[in-house]
């Protein structure tokens, strides 16, 4: 072969050899395009499924056809949510609601045991639901174990079911119902002319309920008393 036609043949492989380069960066740059979108579009899955997004779900007023205060939610062992509304209680089983008329109608607070009783508290208002003999949950009042002096006790804000039994707070007194009896307490007489001493807020920790006072800071309820604790005039 002649020297000519060498060079030819030279000058084709090498144009064929870079047109197959320019090939091959081309696809390794699409293959890095494609892995970065997908790595990006099952990030984006894995984020959104961490945060729930999902699952959420808004009910409007309109669906369960009352009023659009809530004040408390909490579930039943069997799966039933219950909320306590300002016209009463809603039950909800998952496909449909089902209202649940209470006494003066509001209901701010509620807690269920692990037997599934449902404790409410509303105004001048606390008790119980339980079923009846076909099974349909009714409310059952508590107020008629009180003297006619703690009756009148306002809006309970707090409702806690304990060991030692449930308890109900409003702000002039802390009721605590033992399943036989109704423990009542009310606030230490006030400091001060001007403002009445209440009761402001309650939780549980450890089984143990606890009770801020406004003019004594964070007590603990003991043996059947309300204690002072190791810097509760913090509170």
């Amino acid at each position: 072969m002649s020297v000519k036609n060498q060079n030819r043949w030279q000058r084709r492989l090498n144009i064929r050899n870079s047109a197959f380069i320019a090939l091959h960066q081309r696809l390794s740059i699409i293959f890095k395009i494609l892995s970065v979108g997908l790595l990006l579009i099952y990030s984006t899955n894995m984020f959104g499924q961490s945060i729930g997004l999902k699952y959420s779900r808004y009910y409007p007023p309109e669906e369960y056809d009352h009023s659009p205060q809530n004040w408390a939610i909490a579930q039943a062992p069997n799966g039933m949510i219950y909320v306590a509304n300002n016209a009463g209680i809603l039950e909800y089983d998952g496909v449909k609601w089902r209202y649940i008329p209470i006494p003066n109608h509001i209901v701010r607070s509620l807690d269920i045991d692990t037997e599934g009783i449902v404790y409410i508290g509303g105004k001048n208002e606390f008790g119980y639901l339980a079923p009846d003999n076909k099974g349909t949950l009714k409310y059952h009042s508590l107020t008629d174990y009180l003297n006619d002096e703690s009756k009148s006790f306002a809006t309970v804000w707090n409702t806690h079911v304990t060991e030692q039994g449930v308890y109900f707070r409003s702000r002039k007194f802390l009721f605590l119902w033992n399943f036989n009896e109704m423990k009542v307490w009310k606030p230490s007489p006030s400091k001060s002319q001007d403002f009445d001493n209440v009761f402001k807020s309650s939780f549980v920790y450890k089984s143990d309920l606890f009770v801020q006072e406004a003019q004594k800071g964070m007590l603990k309820v003991s043996s059947g008393k309300i204690q002072s604790i190791p810097g509760g005039e913090s509170f």
